[in-house]
């Protein structure tokens, strides 16, 4: 696919692995854009182990922006979405996230998600996205390992099934192959009477996933459980859908970095009203 910014022509397409191009130049990109090169490390797991795309665009054999797409059965999440400064408003952004759309739709995404800045917002209503709620992303306070809570207990394999009817009852969305491949590992139940009512999920990039019940108390934690004692700079995004779960992250030190709004382009998928975490794009 060829278009042109500025007078110049520039290409979109699939980067393949085993025949890569220089991988060190996703990365420069994202240092370029401010976004760091640890969402390369996400866009490249979304790839290698979930069965996503990464997509360049090139000028000749410079590439010159990026994005990526995974998609969960009925839906699909494009993240990573970052062009060179000096190609910005010459339509590279928005060749790349059509190209990406369409991948999803041929892998029958029905409904496709993006958490989009300010900067980038227009870029998709042009595209047909429609605005949902806005996500903050909080820095994580300096930590120390909590005292346990007798209502906190280790992820155990035969916890599978139970942890992803959860997580399809918060969001809407399956994410059933990624949740089997980090559970139990860095996983953690609160249970309540002897009933589990939210999970927590870590991995070796990022805190991953927080789906709990309406008690904002019993998300913070689980999340207090995945980031203490945890020396990584973390990032957390929280949708701003629970003043209270918000409120107590500020009692406890989160300080907010910065705002984006999730955008959908396709028909709504009903969520439950649990307070949700999510670590990276692909895990909404």
């Amino acid at each position: 696919m060829s278009m042109h910014a500025t007078q110049r022509p520039f290409n979109v397409q699939i980067m393949m692995p085993p025949d890569d191009m220089d991988l060190d130049q996703l990365t420069q990109i994202y240092e370029a854009t401010g976004m760091g090169a640890d969402v390369f490390v996400e866009v490249l797991h979304s790839r290698d182990a979930l069965g996503g795309a990464i997509f360049v665009a090139t000028d000749g054999e410079t590439v010159i922006g990026t994005a990526s797409a995974v998609a969960f059965g009925l839906s699909g999440w494009i993240g990573g979405v970052a062009v060179l400064p000096r190609w910005r408003r010459g339509g590279v952004g928005t060749a790349l996230t059509r190209v990406a759309v369409d991948w999803l739709a041929a892998h029958d995404v029905r409904t496709t998600f993006l958490l989009a800045t300010a900067a980038g917002r227009a870029v998709y209503q042009r595209l047909g996205f429609e605005r949902e709620e806005h996500y903050a992303f909080f820095a994580v306070p300096e930590r120390s390992r909590p005292s346990p809570s007798p209502h906190l207990r280790a992820g155990r394999a035969d916890d599978l099934d139970l942890v992803i009817q959860m997580y399809r009852n918060a969001t809407g969305e399956t994410r059933d192959a990624l949740i089997a491949r980090s559970w139990p590992v860095g996983g953690t139940l609160f249970e309540r009477d002897g009933v589990a009512i939210g999970f927590s999920l870590a991995s070796d990039w990022e805190i991953a996933a927080i789906a709990v019940s309406e008690d904002p108390e019993v998300g913070y934690a689980l999340l207090d459980a995945v980031v203490a004692g945890d020396d990584r700079t973390l990032r957390v995004p929280v949708p701003l859908n629970d003043d209270r779960f918000v409120k107590l992250l500020e009692q406890h030190g989160y300080v907010e970095m910065w705002r984006a709004q999730r955008m959908r382009l396709g028909p709504p998928i009903p969520r439950g009203p649990q307070v949700r975490l999510a670590g990276n794009f692909y895990w909404g």
